[in-house]
């Protein structure tokens, strides 16, 4: 009955709120083009900036260890033109095009929502390239797709630059990745920034930002009915991809911190647990931990941890083992030679610490575990100890320092 009444409490304010927008707020934009478009047709309004050049990335193909029965079985279940790009993913490169890196400034535009939709200053296109919200009226509401009126929008002073968008909002990964390079990009434009539209919805917002000392009253909030317009707003180009210039940006930043842990050549070597997540635990952690120690391993769970103290672990690491996560993501803070290893199923194969190690110039493994499948893509870990034991031991011997995988396009 609770739920039931909290249902219905939600879906009348809804309705009430979108008759408010109706009559108060502002008609949300009809049109949609690009920023390049939009500036052609409307110079006096617009500019962009080149910054950082395209790029190629090669990336090597993983060092796969593990189940093998594991993969032999999920190929033999496989269609066969599925079959060949799960191949491909599993054992081929990864390499990627990094687009080039531009500044947009517009006067005057509207920025709306958590997923971010800019909308040019006369409200009546929405330039889809610098955001990930739609107006599409025919579909249904959700993250993607906002119908109705806006609320009428908050008039700022001074200058906006935008950080958020899409996945940054909601994930650890995607906010350090994607949204806090952009803020070199602002200094490389020469931007003087007053406010960031950013997301702050969770705690690592609000520690990452004090890490780069921005105060919480220079941030504007990106929720889902924020609604604002400032008279000089910049946007970077949004990140899809991570760009090497952006990683070394992470690194060096925390390096500058008179707390880094960076003297001398890092020797921790430490196991990220997932005991508190919904998914991807590692069901026989326990005896992983145990294996693990008997090789120097230290077990860390990230949650509740300071991001500073985070940020002094992987900066001391030389050996990362952990399943498939975002706190994989603070290997950008980690010198480049550390081995990371990722702990992962048949069932999610994706490359992103493939990538992401390679441009920090880590070496990188993945480990194949049997898994219990919760969802589509989704499953809890049951690893085997004494292969893990083994293939630890393998990447324990002496290695050459990768260097970053990068080329100019």
């Amino acid at each position: 009955m609770k739920r039931r009444f909290s249902a219905w409490r939600r879906q009348f304010m809804s309705r009430v709120r979108a008759l408010l927008f109706r009559y108060q707020g502002m008609a949300p934009p009809a049109k949609v083009c690009a920023a390049d478009d939009w500036i052609v047709w409307r110079p006096t309004l617009g500019s962009i900036k080149p910054l950082d050049p395209p790029e190629w990335i090669s990336v090597p193909a993983r060092q796969v260890f593990g189940s093998q029965d594991e993969i032999a079985g999920h190929l033999s279940a496989l269609p066969e033109t599925t079959r060949t790009e799960f191949e491909r993913l599993l054992f081929g490169h990864a390499d990627y095009t990094v687009d080039e890196g531009r500044m947009i400034h517009m006067k005057s535009p509207y920025v709306f929502g958590r997923n971010v939709a800019v909308i040019t200053s006369e409200g009546e296109y929405n330039l889809e390239d610098l955001g990930t919200l739609r107006f599409a009226n025919a579909s249904p509401p959700d993250a993607a797709n906002y119908v109705g009126h806006l609320p009428r929008p908050r008039k700022l002073s001074g200058s906006l630059g935008v950080l958020a968008f899409g996945a940054c909002s909601g994930n650890y990964y995607h906010f350090l990745i994607d949204c806090l390079p952009k803020l070199r990009h602002l200094e490389m434009a020469g931007a003087r920034i007053d406010r960031y539209y950013a997301p702050f919805r969770y705690d690592f917002n609000r520690q990452l930002f004090k890490l780069w000392g921005i105060p919480a009253s220079r941030i504007v909030p990106a929720r889902e009915l924020s609604h604002v317009t400032a008279e000089d707003v910049y946007v970077p180009q949004p990140l899809e991809l991570p760009r090497p210039a952006d990683m070394r940006y992470l690194f060096e930043t925390m390096a500058r911190q008179p707390w880094n842990q960076l003297d001398g050549k890092p020797q921790r070597r430490i196991y990220i647990s997932r005991a508190s997540a919904r998914f991807r635990r590692v069901i026989n952690e326990a005896e992983v931990v145990t294996t693990l120690a008997r090789q120097g391993f230290q077990a860390v769970q990230l949650e509740g941890m300071p991001l500073v103290d985070q940020i002094k672990l992987f900066q001391q690491a030389a050996i990362i083992v952990a399943p498939h996560g975002a706190g994989l993501a603070n290997m950008v803070f980690s010198p480049p030679g550390a081995t990371v290893v990722e702990i992962g199923t048949v069932h999610r194969p994706l490359p992103f610490f493939q990538r992401l190690s390679a441009v920090c110039g880590h070496r990188f493994a993945w480990f194949v575990a049997r898994s219990e499948k919760l969802s589509e893509g989704e499953a809890n870990l049951n690893v085997d100890v004494r292969q893990l034991e083994t293939d630890i031991e393998a990447l324990l011997q002496p290695a050459s320092v990768v260097a970053p995988y990068r080329s100019a396009a």
